[in-house]
């Protein structure tokens, strides 16, 4: 099984907030903050199909999500921010 990765953009000063509420979805398998407001995510295999990579970039501070799973990549933007 494929597992999806993203990596998630914040705006300045969110990255703390962001982290800890994408600590606390069920289909977040691990997940690594990064130099600058960024974030990696790795999804569950099991609950990828569950697991929708927008519902992420729709958390308060996120700017996007760029998700890759396999040979696919794709980028899912915030509009609120």
């Amino acid at each position: 099984m494929t597992s999806t990765y993203l990596l998630v953009s914040t705006l300045p000063g969110m990255q703390r907030k962001v982290f800890e509420r994408i600590s606390s979805l069920p289909h977040v398998q691990a997940e690594t903050i990064l130099f600058g407001e960024q974030i990696a995510v790795q999804l569950d295999p099991l609950a990828d199909a569950h697991a929708d990579p927008a519902r992420l970039a729709s958390i308060d501070g996120v700017v996007e999500a760029r998700a890759y799973r396999g040979d696919h990549a794709w980028t899912v933007r915030n509009r609120l921010n």
